[in-house]
């Protein structure tokens, strides 16, 4: 049933009539109506209050249970309105090594780790779900719920009759259900898409004497190590998923059953990638010493490497769907005067 406000004050009395009693909740914010100094009104409190209502995650899940176009598009509905948030807990180390093996030669390398970490994912969001899953699955397994047409059956996703009609509440629930347990499974994992390892070796040799004095040669080679694309499927038995505060809630899967489910303790690796650069320049003074003249041409991706670099998307073999065209080979030729 949809009612033309969620808000008690903006009912009038056909719409009371129409509630269920027994399948209603209703919240009352409760707050103070007191000064708060010479520049605020006294009514901080309350509108305090009332914001937090209409902005709470009850309020509109409720409210789009019965706009949600069908099953299929009601994960697009859900995710472009319900951001939840989590924190990025990240550590790292760097180790560098500057060295000047003989006189114009200058080497350079460094490695570096990182460790980013996901933490309090979508905290917010899980309390509402350990509060209100069972009321959800208690509604959705009942089987003798008013139809879109005439007569009883299992509790349909919502109301609206151009949609397959055999779209039900369970079977969206039971979709959710398994994505919630894989954000809840993500705690405390390494994030998808960051890179572990990254690591550079710089040389460079300028000539001292001679007929080529004041060119200067010398290349590059970056490494960027692997990162998560996604995770390997297992299949699980719900018997063994009495203990998961989601999965295991009574009457989300049937007796007996097994699921699929995302394995984030074997992840999908998107391949490492190695880069190599070169330099080749020439420095010199001119006008009595006055100006100094620098001329370098870099070249970037010397060996002109295309192979693609995996991003992200998954097929159901667990192949990358998604991939960036690498950086095609560069040449970049500056002039420059210091004086």
């Amino acid at each position: 049933m949809t009612l033309p406000s969620r808000f008690w004050a903006d009912l009038c009395t056909r719409d009371f009539a129409r509630l269920d009693p027994a399948r209603t909740i209703a919240v009352l914010p409760v707050a103070a109506t007191e000064q708060h100094g010479p520049h605020l009104p006294l009514s901080v409190d309350t509108v305090l209050a009332d914001g937090i209502v209409a902005a709470s995650p009850f309020r509109f899940l409720q409210d789009d249970v019965l706009s949600w176009p069908s099953e299929g598009a009601a994960g697009n509905a859900f995710s472009l309105k319900y951001n939840n948030s989590s924190d990025r807990v990240a550590k790292g180390v760097e180790y560098r090594l500057i060295a000047n093996p003989t006189r114009g030669w200058s080497v350079s390398a460094s490695l570096a780790k990182n460790n980013t970490r996901s933490a309090n994912i979508a905290a917010e969001w899980f309390g509402v779900i350990g509060f209100r899953l069972k009321d959800w699955l208690a509604a959705a397994n009942d089987l003798a719920a008013p139809q879109r047409g005439t007569g009883t059956g299992p509790t349909q996703l919502h109301f609206n009759a151009a949609t397959n009609t055999n779209e039900n509440l369970l079977a969206y629930i039971r979709s959710s259900a398994l994505g919630w347990a894989f954000l809840r499974e993500s705690e405390g994992q390494a994030n998808n898409q960051e890179v572990e390892w990254r690591g550079n070796v710089t040389s460079s040799y300028r000539i001292q004497t001679g007929v080529l004095k004041g060119f200067r040669f010398g290349g590059s080679l970056r490494y960027r190590g692997d990162r998560i694309l996604g995770y390997q499927n297992k299949p699980v038995a719900t018997a063994d998923l009495s203990n998961d505060p989601i999965l295991g809630t009574p009457g989300l899967f049937p007796t007996g059953s097994s699921i699929t489910i995302a394995d984030v303790t074997r992840p999908i690796m998107g391949g490492s990638v190695v880069n190599t650069d070169a330099v080749l320049g020439y420095s010199t003074t001119l006008f009595k010493k006055r100006v100094r003249w620098n001329l370098s041409l870099n070249v970037r991706n010397v060996l002109n490497d295309d192979k693609l670099i995996a991003q992200s998307g998954l097929s159901a073999a667990g192949s990358p769907l998604v991939f960036q065209y690498p950086e095609p080979r560069v040449f970049l030729l500056t002039s420059s005067f210091d004086f």
